[in-house]
């Protein structure tokens, strides 16, 4: 059998994890969670073509307490689905407050969990979504990890083709980081792949010397999709990705 050897730091943890639950409920029901929007911006034109929908919490004794702390909490206690909910409500009623006030040329795009991805109905929820706040679906689109794609494929592979059947854009996040295998990027319907930052920050100054990011960029462009970079904080990184043919980039350097 296996054994635990009880100690009184686990009881203080087990109550630290338990009250954060009920303190993630809380701050959804008061609205509590705010989301900033990071622009999406063309490396062409220095037009904003999107906005990436980011979570955050400042917590009323606690301060800010990170997506890092939070999230794995709620994915492996079942809190997960809230915030997604949670997260699609809010940048789909900030997308109808924009299309009242501006022209909008560009999208909100939106992470999602694997869990939400399993959910039968998850795809149609969304579309419910859209068309009770009167927002056309091609305004919005959902981010993916590979991982969460992998999880679920068949279900993923149905919920993915049921939104862009609607207009609803798909990204696949932190490209490179999970399952890596490319087979799987011709079963699924995406429209950007997102080359995750940690490709971005160990970017060499010589164009030829980065392989993994030209081969990604060389890779969407095979398969017809668009490529945006994320984690861009140097002018150099803006510039090789440009000349690399990346079509667009998140981060300090573009804002």
């Amino acid at each position: 059998g296996v054994y635990r050897i009880y100690s009184s730091d686990m009881k203080v943890e087990e109550s630290q994890e338990f009250r954060l639950g009920l303190e993630i409920k809380a701050a959804l029901a008061k609205q509590h969670f705010m989301l900033h929007y990071q622009p999406i911006i063309s490396l062409d034109t220095d037009d904003t073509i999107g906005f990436e929908a980011l979570i955050r919490w400042t917590h009323q004794s606690r301060g800010a307490i990170t997506p890092d702390e939070f999230i794995p909490y709620a994915e492996k206690n079942g809190l997960i689905g809230l915030i997604d909910h949670y997260v699609l409500r809010q940048s789909i009623e900030q997308i109808r407050l924009w299309r009242q006030n501006y022209a909008m040329p560009f999208y909100v795009s939106v992470n999602v969990s694997g869990l939400a991805f399993s959910e039968p109905d998850f795809a149609a929820a969304v579309i419910q979504k859209l068309a009770e706040a009167d927002v056309p679906a091609r305004y919005l689109a959902i981010e993916i990890t590979e991982r969460a794609l992998i999880e679920n494929i068949e279900q993923a592979r149905l919920c993915l083709k049921q939104l862009r059947q609607h207009g609803v854009k798909v990204l696949l996040d932190d490209f490179g980081t999970g399952y890596s295998s490319l087979s799987y990027l011709n079963e699924f319907k995406l429209d950007v792949l997102k080359i995750d930052r940690s490709f971005i920050a160990n970017m060499k100054p010589r164009i030829q010397d980065n392989p993994v990011v030209n081969t990604v960029i060389a890779l969407a462009k095979t398969l017809n999709l668009k490529v945006v970079a994320e984690g861009v904080e140097t002018s150099l990184q803006r510039q090789l990705l440009k000349e690399l043919g990346c079509d667009a980039g998140q981060g300090l350097s573009l804002i």
